[in-house]
């Protein structure tokens, strides 16, 4: 059992008006999460380890098991309101989604697709869930063929259950609802076969960020390399997202209120790159070294 969160790695502090982070918690050692994510209201965090979802308050202390470990669970993702948390699990196959409330653990199935379901984001009224699947394409509906006649779409379904609908049917590697309901940030998947963790590659493999806006689609990054995992900040004024334009993936900052504005860094790290993000109401939180910071 993971014990104490504290222990296990360093827990840093960056506030979306900052640029340093500040260290909360350290120690000796560090092991390999994943998928942490932030609750809205920065109190809590869940993350992955060891194929189990675990819940940790952020300022450190007891690691609380939500999945359980004869199953591999990933990718959560909190509601708006902070009450439940959607995420992929293969206990019925290759991976589905669930919701799951956090004060009673009770869990509800929402995908029954034989492909593995992957949620991104709950939309900004916390009704539905995006998320993305891998699926039998149409020649006639999709934007590409995809691989071998399937790829990667975009679909949504209640955050409750029932039908679901197709949202886009170009392949994406993330998605994020404003919270205004004005508009989604996504990352482009230009190929289906690229290694998601490869390094300083420049090539039209390379990802950007796109607004997706009534219904259109606008290119929101210029850089040869790799531009990534956009999250709105809490105004929707801005931006954050992971890049590699500085060597290595960090996180950075763009304006959204207007199409000239330049990105700045917020992180500064050389040899290891920042691997995941995610943004509350009040910080940014992410994963670099093998550890989390917040």
């Amino acid at each position: 059992m993971l014990a104490r969160f504290i222990k296990a790695g360093a827990l840093i502090a960056l506030s979306t008006g900052a640029s340093m982070a500040a260290p909360l918690h350290s120690s000796d050692s560090a092991n390999w999460y994943r998928d942490a994510a932030v609750s809205p209201d920065g109190s809590q965090i869940v993350f992955r380890y060891s194929g189990q979802l675990w819940l940790v308050p952020s300022k450190g202390g007891d690691a609380i098991p939500l999945t359980s470990e004869s199953v591999f669970s990933s990718h959560p993702i909190w509601s708006p309101d902070g009450k439940s948390i959607a995420f992929s699990s293969n206990r019925y196959g290759a991976g589905d989604v669930f919701s799951m409330d956090v004060q009673s653990g009770e869990l509800t199935r929402l995908t029954y697709h034989p492909s593995q379901d992957v949620p991104y984001a709950f939309s900004s009224d916390g009704q539905r869930i995006y998320f993305e699947s891998m699926r039998i394409g149409r020649s006639d509906k999709n934007v590409n063929d995809g691989f071998f006649g399937e790829a990667f779409y975009l679909y949504s379904v209640g955050s409750q259950g029932g039908r679901e609908k197709l949202e886009l049917a170009n392949g994406i590697s993330s998605f994020a609802s404003a919270h205004n309901k004005q508009g989604y940030l996504y990352t482009n998947r230009p190929s289906f076969v690229e290694q998601a963790y490869r390094k300083h590659h420049t090539s039209s493999a390379a990802r950007d960020i796109w607004l997706y806006q009534g219904g259109k689609h606008l290119q929101l990054t210029q850089f040869k390399g790799e531009d990534r995992d956009a999250h709105w900040s809490s105004d929707d004024l801005a931006m954050y997202y992971l890049s590699e334009r500085s060597g290595s993936f960090n996180v950075w900052r763009k304006g959204l209120d207007s199409s000239n504005s330049e990105p700045t860094q917020q992180t500064f790290f050389k040899d290891f790159p920042v691997r995941a993000l995610s943004v509350s109401n009040k910080d940014v939180l992410y994963l670099a070294m093998t550890a989390i910071f917040g």
